[in-house]
């Protein structure tokens, strides 16, 4: 019995090629090509997309063509609908055990060493202090170049004031010093910094 329903249901599937499928309700499928007849439904590949039909919404002459029984398309979907919340269970559990096992995994393991982090700070002041030594001479460089803050000359001309004084100041030397303070107070702090953290490590 078995073999021959699914032998009229192959039959039946070979029969419909992208026909359109009419409904009991009248909605329309266009363009319909049945994929998989089973003893609840048909899925149906269509214009729109694919759909699962109920036998049970066909017109008569299809719900014979596809062998529809009430009571046999129950015992289906109630088979169905019980594989379905056992795959969905079997998920919730599996996800569930994924969990237990990172949060016993999180307990179980060593804290933190404080150390390492302080050893990670330490290395950060460094590198601090190393990028404002290298800007410290390269504002030196500079400074070599700009010449002095001030430079006074005195001239041979006299006044009753007495001599002339010639004062000439580079456009960028009063910058180059004030950042050169600047960039001091600042290594100078890192390297307390660095103190401090050496001498909690030990």
């Amino acid at each position: 019995m078995r073999t021959r329903l699914f032998i009229a249901c192959c039959l039946a599937v070979a029969s419909l090629r992208a026909e359109d499928l009419t409904l009991r309700d009248g909605s329309v499928l266009k363009n319909a090509t049945v994929t998989e007849v089973t003893p609840a439904y048909i899925s149906v590949r269509h214009d729109v997309g694919v759909a699962h039909v109920l036998l049970q919404e066909l017109p008569a002459d299809l719900q014979k063509k596809y062998g529809y029984d009430p009571v046999k398309a129950a015992k289906y979907s109630a088979a169905d609908a019980a594989a379905r919340q056992q795959i969905a269970q079997d998920i919730a559990q599996q996800e569930a055990a994924k969990r237990a096992a990172e949060q016993q995994d999180y307990q179980s393991a060593p804290p933190p060493d404080p150390k390492d982090a302080m050893n990670a700070q330490l290395q950060q002041v460094q590198n601090q202090r190393h990028a404002l030594e290298d800007e410290l001479d390269r504002v030196h460089d500079a400074q070599k170049d700009a010449g002095p803050v001030n430079k006074v000359q005195h001239t041979k001309r006299h006044t009753a004031w007495g001599h002339i004084k010639s004062i000439t100041t580079s456009p960028n030397a009063f910058a180059l010093a004030q950042r050169e303070s600047e960039l001091r107070q600042q290594i100078e702090d890192l390297k307390q910094q660095e103190k401090s953290l050496r001498q909690q490590l030990e």
